[in-house]
């Protein structure tokens, strides 16, 4: 994808680099060049980087509830909120009262700025039932960004972005080591692979790619990454 990169692109990747250089820069047990990290940034994103992003988002999320706090109008499928609802010993029709939604054509709007299912300090109260559109955050927002520009767009508001962001420039250097070293770089994702992949739902595919992160510690460990932090 062809980019016309603008002063304010430019801008941005200084940002970046400023925001993340030296946590990148620690992470490595040899040293790692402003230069490697500067071009590590400019690398257009791919959509396998993405799936990767997807399963980082709950191991780096700090439980701020800025999202749930700031958020647009939720939607929900129906039937999921009649999950939430029996989940919580409510009629669909209390519960729909109580959060003042309103459904729509097998769409049920929540309200936001705040999500009325979160309480106390930051707490969700339907966490494991949230809807799709809780679990895809920040990720479908980087997507978007993705989809209009080609590159790694960091949401401002959300701090699991930022560590996501930085994970995968980590992961980027070490391919350039790799392929400086001389070592060849397997394809991580066949065909096969990608298909079975694009089967799972939202739920199924972070778990898949967790499980598939946890197998790669150890090499990457041997690619001078400091896999303990």
């Amino acid at each position: 994808m062809s980019v016309e990169i603008t002063p304010e692109i430019e801008g941005y990747y200084e940002w970046l680099f400023n925001e993340i250089a030296d946590r990148v820069k620690s992470a490595f047990k040899i040293p790692i060049s402003d230069e490697q990290i500067r071009a590590a940034i400019r690398i257009p994103i791919t959509e396998p980087e993405i799936m990767l992003m997807y399963s980082y988002q709950d191991a780096f999320c700090v439980k701020c509830g800025t999202c749930c706090r700031m958020c647009n109008p939720i939607e929900c499928e129906k039937e999921h909120f009649r999950k939430i609802a029996k989940s919580m010993k409510l009629s669909y029709k209390k519960l729909k009262k109580r959060t003042r939604s309103r459904a729509f054509k097998g769409i049920v709007k929540i309200p936001g700025n705040p999500c009325p299912f979160l309480e106390g300090k930051n707490h969700c109260t339907i966490y494991e039932l949230r809807p799709l559109i809780c679990k895809k955050y920040p990720m479908a927002k980087t997507i978007s960004s993705v989809i209009q520009n080609g590159r790694i767009f960091i949401i401002d508001d959300c701090p699991a972005s930022i560590g996501m962001v930085r994970t995968m420039i980590q992961i980027r250097i070490i391919a350039e080591l790799m392929e400086e070293s001389g070592i060849e770089i397997p394809s991580r994702y066949s065909e096969e692979e990608i298909e079975y992949v694009e089967s799972l739902d939202t739920v199924a595919r972070l778990r898949y790619f967790e499980q598939k992160i946890k197998t790669e510690k150890r090499r990457l460990s041997a690619l001078h990454l400091k896999t303990e932090q």
